[in-house]
């Protein structure tokens, strides 16, 4: 008998062993939890319902199949377990299992390559299935303190409408006379949805609720308001719900409509079409965006306007609210609405409400805040938000924190709803890594003004804040958001599970293997805080293999360049909101744009130049223009004792700007002449004249440049980037070998907490 005829022989007998049933023992239940299977399209099961827009389909099974080869290999061979993982109790130590040392690395992160690692999409979050949280330190194990909120998949929920459109049923396309005597200037079309159906859009439109509400976007829209609706297709799409109620719009008695119109069960809206401009951002101004809105095409007779209904020609997946949303934002209007029994008891005080909202990236928490402005301007004129994302800000590009006042609902993602500040200080910076005590004193100083003059100018209610926070949630990042929560004092806490700690109350993980986090000593609060905040435990947004077509850093490049094609209308009042952009223009690129020439001097509109961040205290003054030419700048406002006018110490100033310089907005500096009085700029910038007329000092920080594409000319003949620098301003692919010129490595397993 040959070796392998042995060997085979061999394995026969042991598999016909095994085979038979054991009675001695059990296996013991393995307190760990088994990783999650790969990601894959799952059919909803009884036992556990998944939401979704209608009942879904079976999704249909995967024609790959694995070659036998690897099939069998996959099958003999077992994942090693982690030296931190432990044993698994009454099942006997493994043979591959690897015991500690001391010297294997304590952090899986080791080291990478790229900026500042406090940004928030530098900062993994470890998942592996719903309700598990993981450390460098611990195995995956279901938290026993913290309930299990699961994620949604939208694998598993349809994309596509319930609703069919039904033309004289459930459809009234508006002609010529009826939008004329409605006084209506655009095509439109009357809908009435049922209570069972959805209706997925796309596009850019108008929607006016004439009876009953509508449930979008986590926000109920009601009779008597129009509502501008941005719903591209690189973001989750707008999934329209009927909430029937008695309420009617007076522009319902103008319009003929059927009457299965006014059946119980519906609500009926108006959509209509909206160009704004935005929806020319096609072709390669934007690399990967080219797509996001489908075309021109003409649907239900109007332009920009595609219901989701049946195929789709691009892959898209819906906005789904999770359950716990829809409690969170119920009890701003109605704190009794809360669940005590989960939450605790809630006394509201006597204040306008102060949402803020925390969590780790991709979890959800720009959509909720916007939900939650949404839901307090039901019941409020105005409402403030405090942006303290500096990767991502909501209504302006990132390297900065602000206050804006609301006034409408916000429906679209951020790119789609630039706005100007309330009052903003500039960092410069993706991340507060490198400046955490400037972030805080610049959140402070936004906060305190909040307080002291907008709080209380909304009348006997008062204006409401909802505080956006960044999704770094480890080490320094959480310190910082601790010191937010505490100096903001918010009533109501909407938090999403943090998957960076490894058990709750401090105490060692569950089966004694790993470590536990840090303990948290308990400290006294001088003087005595405000009423406890509701702090509310919520379910993250649903997942979708779709989100990961786009980084963040790709979503900044858009939001860089949606606000400088921007065009923001005149404010109607000086107490007025700060306007938002009404319009945009891509008939030219930056480079051949409109641009505003000021002096910069003494004598001059601008007198100061602060350059801060890494690099801005070794320029020399003669080399200012050098380092301003081509840079994107932020335009400050600061006050007369620091602005440089009657001293000789010139205009060049080392270090940040004044505590109370006020950020007005961002300005591309084209290009610099030298004249006899100082410099002369040429700036691209989208703020009205009445905004410029109020800036008098600039401040430049490296870390915030303008996109190798926003440089481009994406006209017919035009230079497309660096591939034709020779034709393009600001652009050198020649290899320049100078100290410090390399990439730098930066260590991302240094200061993490509970080392």
């Amino acid at each position: 008998m040959s070796a392998l005829a042995a060997r085979r022989a061999a394995e026969a007998a042991r598999l016909s062993r095994s085979a038979a049933p054991s009675k001695s023992a059990t296996p013991a239940p393995s307190v760990y939890a088994t990783p999650a299977p790969a990601p894959a399209p799952q059919s909803p099961s009884a036992s556990s319902p998944s939401p979704s827009l209608a009942s879904p389909e079976p999704a249909p099974a995967s024609s790959y199949r694995r070659p036998p080869a690897a099939l069998a290999k996959r099958q003999k061979s077992s994942p090693a377990t982690r030296y931190f993982a432990g044993a698994e109790p009454e099942a006997g130590p493994s043979k591959r299992q690897r015991q500690f040392s001391p010297s294997a690395p304590a952090d899986a992160d080791g080291t990478s390559d790229g900026d500042e690692g406090g940004d928030e999409d530098e900062d993994e979050d470890h998942e592996d299935g719903p309700g598990r949280t993981a450390t460098p330190y611990a195995p995956w194990i279901a938290s026993p303190a913290e309930p299990e909120v699961p994620r949604l998949d939208l694998a598993t929920v349809s994309a596509t409408s319930t609703f069919a459109p039904l033309p004289g049923v459930n459809l009234h396309i508006l002609d010529a006379s009826e939008l004329e005597r409605a006084g209506i200037a655009v095509p439109g079309a009357v809908i009435s949805l049922d209570a069972s159906d959805t209706l997925v859009l796309a596009g850019i439109f108008i929607v006016r609720p004439l009876l009953g509400s509508v449930r979008v976007f986590s926000s109920t829209l009601s009779p008597g308001s129009s509502n501008n609706v941005f719903a591209p297709t690189s973001h989750p799409l707008p999934v329209f719900r009927a909430q029937p109620t008695p309420a009617s719009d007076e522009l319902l008695e103008q319009l003929r409509l059927p009457k299965t119109f006014m059946l119980d069960e519906r609500s009926v809206f108006l959509l209509s079409e909206h160009q704004t401009g935005l929806e020319r951002l096609r072709g390669n101004i934007v690399p990967g965006f080219s797509n996001i809105w489908v075309d021109d095409r003409t649907t239900w007779g109007m332009k920009g306007v595609h219901p989701v209904i049946g195929s789709f020609p691009i892959p898209v997946y819906p906005h789904v609210e999770p359950p716990s949303w829809a409690a969170a934002l119920a009890s701003l209007a109605d704190p009794a609405a809360a669940d005590d029994d989960a939450y605790g008891a809630y006394d509201a005080p006597d204040r306008a409400p102060a949402v803020l909202v925390k969590g780790p990236k991709r979890s959800g928490k720009s959509s909720l805040g916007r939900a939650a402005v949404n839901a307090l301007l039901e019941t409020h004129a105005r409402v403030a938000w405090l942006e303290c994302d500096l990767g991502q800000g909501e209504f302006g590009p990132g390297g900065s924190v602000g206050l804006w006042i609301l006034d409408r609902a916000v429906l679209g993602p951020p790119f789609t709803h630039p706005r100007l500040p309330e009052r903003a200080v500039y960092l410069g910076e993706l991340s507060p890594q490198s400046c955490p005590d400037a972030y805080l004193s610049a959140l402070r100083t936004l906060h305190d003004h909040y307080m002291y003059a907008i709080e209380t100018s909304g009348g006997g209610g008062g204006v409401p804040l909802v505080v956006n926070t960044q999704g770094w949630v480890k080490g320094l990042g959480d310190d910082l958001l601790r010191a937010i929560e505490g100096f903001v004092c918010p009533t109501h806490v909407f938090q999403f599970p943090l998957h960076d700690t490894s058990g709750a109350d401090d105490e060692p993980a569950a089966g004694g293997g790993g470590w536990s986090t840090s303990p948290v000593y308990p400290t006294l609060d001088l003087p005595p805080s405000p009423s406890p905040a509701h702090v509310l435990m919520l379910e993250p947004a649903p997942a979708s293999p779709l989100l990961a077509r786009y980084t963040p850093a790709d979503l900044r490049v858009l939001g860089m360049l949606s606000y400088f094609h921007a065009r923001f209308a005149p404010s109607p009042a000086p107490a007025a909101p700060a306007p938002a952009a009404v319009s945009w223009d891509w008939s030219a690129p930056l480079l051949a744009a409109p641009c505003w020439e000021v002096e910069l001097g003494t004598s001059g509109a601008l007198r100061r130049v602060y350059l801060i961040g890494e690099g801005g205290a070794g320029i020399a003054e003669p080399d200012l223009a050098l380092a301003l030419n081509g840079h994107v700048v932020a335009l400050v406002r600061v006050s007369a004792e620091g602005d440089g006018s009657g001293d000789d110490s010139g205009v060049y100033t080392r270090g940040r700007e004044p505590d109370d310089a006020d950020a007005l907005g961002l300005a591309l500096v084209r290009a610099v002449r030298a004249t006899p009085a100082g410099l002369r700029l040429q700036l691209v910038s989208p703020l009205p004249a009445r905004v410029l007329a109020r800036v008098n000092a600039v401040v430049r920080n490296g870390a915030v440049e303008m996109p190798s594409c926003g440089m481009a000319d994406w006209r017919e003949g035009g230079a497309r980037g660096p591939a034709d620098s020779d034709d393009v301003p600001f652009f050198d692919e020649r290899d320049v070998d100078v100290v410090g010129g390399e990439r730098r490595r930066v260590r991302r397993n240094l200061q993490r907490k509970g080392m």
